[in-house]
């Protein structure tokens, strides 16, 4: 069985940790997708409303991820809007 330094995601890991140490944090939130599939979620200190504060950063990330994927194909169908200041 191999350490957990010996994984891929052992040095983003060790700087998540760092981060998170520097920034006094009240509430963590951890969430992995394990190798099943499955979802694994993790919570210091959190109550319902840091868990919805944490979700909307994530769906916000995911806005904006989308909008980075797809930004020529956005910025080709604005170029076509009429957007009535003629």
């Amino acid at each position: 069985m191999s350490g957990i330094t010996e994984q891929e995601y052992a040095a983003w890991m060790e700087k998540a940790l760092q981060a998170l140490y520097k920034s006094k944090p009240l509430a963590i939130a951890i969430v992995a997708k394990t190798e099943a599939g499955n979802t694994l979620t993790g919570y210091y200190n959190a109550n319902a409303q840091d868990k919805a504060v944490f979700a909307h950063h994530i769906q916000s990330e995911i806005v904006l991820d989308i909008i980075k994927a797809n930004a020529a194909e956005i910025k080709a169908m604005m170029e076509g809007v009429d957007d009535g200041t003629d």
